[in-house]
């Protein structure tokens, strides 16, 4: 819970008895979701606002902006300015006049660049695509430890080869693996990871296998088409026999 003043106002975020958090401002309940936080005050143009982050919460799902605007009266006027979209927003600046609003890219989904100004509203400026770290290679994985299976893709190596193999699915895939926990190594070769897409574990998970020694990808995912449908690269037949018998385990639900 927090409590703080701001334009003559007393805020207060407080846990209701459901689990989800509400913002009140001078008593009156005004906003709610799961997570509330206030964040900071930022100047805009003659006045300052304060910066809120609020969202769904769990499985990997980031916050959005909840932007609080002074009237010369002290009345606040709460907005959204892009939504509250899961995960869109990932950091926030401001010029003298207008907020930005960057998004987090990640392979294969960029993100926007979006300018908001109380009185013009939002302006989509821009995008941001996802690279690899340069100069990072093969070798570059040994004796690394990777804690998530999307560091995987920050290695230039690696990303090339992925996005080679999946074409237009490289998004999906990535996706499917945003809720995971540290990659396995297997047979002292292959780093093997398996995740999810957030709010949907269970219906759009993927798996990925990283042969470090023989320099390959191989992944899979059910996340490409609204059918559920496996998508598996290469063919079945083309994986390692440990890495197929990996795969095969969690097609059964072996996770």
């Amino acid at each position: 819970d927090q409590t703080m003043e701001f334009a003559g106002n007393t805020l207060e975020v407080v846990q209701t008895d459901d689990s989800d958090r509400v913002l009140k401002v001078n008593g009156q309940e005004v906003f709610w979701d799961f997570q509330i936080y206030m964040e900071r005050t930022i100047p805009l143009g003659s006045r300052e606002v304060l910066l809120v982050s609020a969202g769904p919460g769990g499985n990997a799902c980031g916050s959005y902006p909840v932007v609080l605007i002074p009237a010369n009266d002290g009345t606040l006027t709460v907005a959204t300015p892009i939504g509250t979209e899961c995960g869109r927003f990932a950091e926030v600046a401001a010029t003298p006049d207008r907020l930005i609003f960057f998004g987090q890219a990640s392979p294969g989904n960029p993100a926007s660049i979006d300018h908001w100004w109380p009185r013009g509203g939002l302006e989509h400026v821009g995008r941001i695509e996802f690279e690899p770290q340069p100069d990072t290679n093969w070798s570059s994985l040994e004796g690394v430890r990777i804690t998530h299976p999307l560091s995987l893709f920050s290695n230039a190596d690696v990303y090339r080869a992925i996005a080679s193999m999946t074409g237009n699915d490289l998004g999906a895939l990535a996706t499917s693996l945003s809720v995971s926990a540290e990659p396995q190594l297997l047979d002292d070769r292959f780093l093997v990871a398996t995740g999810c897409t957030p709010h949907a574990c269970g219906a759009a998970d993927g798996f990925l296998a990283v042969d470090v020694k023989g320099r390959a990808v191989y992944a899979a995912t059910n996340a490409t088409n609204a059918t559920g449908a496996l998508s598996v690269w290469p063919p079945r037949d083309q994986w390692p026999d440990p890495l197929r018998a990996k795969l095969e385990a969690w097609v059964r639900g072996e996770r």
